[in-house]
């Protein structure tokens, strides 16, 4: 019986294998992970593909660390307002810190 609970700091839910002694392995570290795929994880990233046009100004790659905390237009409005990549990046960073 594997366990799944929460972190006591209120750290993202973990699957934990009660028959290993390893750290329990987050959901949004899962992908490859062979183990927490033995647990139920699915392994497999959710993809989407689309081709990139001239319209297009913004490019954000970011995991559910980042859109967990911030809404997907703030990201982009971060984005937009800053100087450069580094900028932005920083900016998203910092926000989804706070």
């Amino acid at each position: 019986n594997d366990m799944i609970k929460e972190g006591e700091d209120h750290s993202p839910l973990r699957v934990w294998l009660n028959y290993r002694h390893l750290a329990g392995v987050a959901f949004t570290r899962s992908l490859g992970d062979a183990i927490a795929e033995k647990s139920g994880v699915n392994g497999e990233a959710e993809t989407y593909v689309k081709p990139i046009i001239d319209e297009d100004k913004i490019l954000v790659l970011a995991s559910d660390g980042v859109f967990e905390f911030i809404e997907n237009q703030a990201v982009i409005d971060l984005c937009v307002e800053s100087k450069s990549p580094e900028d932005a990046c920083a900016k998203v960073v910092d926000l989804a810190y706070q």
